[in-house]
């Protein structure tokens, strides 16, 4: 398994998880750096 922080997440990261788990507070990081 691999914690990561949303600025260190990427597409590939996401594709490639077996299991991913989302904080509620995270969601708004997450969007703003894959939108980049």
């Amino acid at each position: 398994s691999e914690v990561v922080t949303n600025s260190e997440l990427s597409t590939y990261k996401i594709l490639n998880a077996n299991n991913l788990v989302l904080l509620e507070g995270s969601l708004e990081g997450i969007e703003s750096n894959l939108i980049k």
